[in-house]
């Protein structure tokens, strides 16, 4: 009686008459029939084998690149944090300079009431005019060209 293979199902011994059994069976040429039906599974099992190391090799080869994609999005979020956390940092910052600075300015207001500060541009425009002014009635180069 063959030894059942590790890890096969193993199955009750039928209840077959010698006779009616043929080659592949094991009747009447049991040496020759099963040869041929060993080699058979044999081939079975070395191909079954074949494909599952193929599927297991792409499935590797399909993590691998999947833990790549993730590493390299982790990388990314990871960046973006730490440029979210810079500004932050920037933004608490500036709140402190400008609440320093609305202080200095209501404490400056206090002191010295006086009309709106204007806008700088309006500042530039009016010390330009007032240079003018206050020439001492000298004339300018250009109105010396003139004369």
């Amino acid at each position: 009686m063959p030894q059942p293979q590790p890890g096969a199902p193993q199955q009750p011994p039928q209840a077959v008459p010698a006779q009616t059994r043929g080659p592949e069976d094991g009747g009447a040429g049991a040496n020759g029939g099963r040869a041929l039906s060993n080699s058979k599974r044999a081939e079975q099992n070395r191909k079954a084998q074949r494909a599952f190391r193929e599927r297991r090799d792409q499935h590797v080869k399909y993590l691998e690149s999947r833990s790549q994609l993730l590493d390299a999005a982790l990388q990314s979020a990871d960046e973006a944090n730490r440029r979210w956390e810079e500004c932050r940092a920037l933004v608490d910052q500036l709140r402190v300079e400008n609440a320093a600075l609305r202080a200095a300015l209501s404490q400056a207001t206090l002191i010295t009431p006086g009309p709106p500060p204007a806008a700088p541009f309006e500042d530039q425009n009016k010390a330009a005019a007032n240079a003018e002014a206050k020439t001492d009635g000298a004339p300018t180069l250009a109105e010396q060209k003139n004369e």
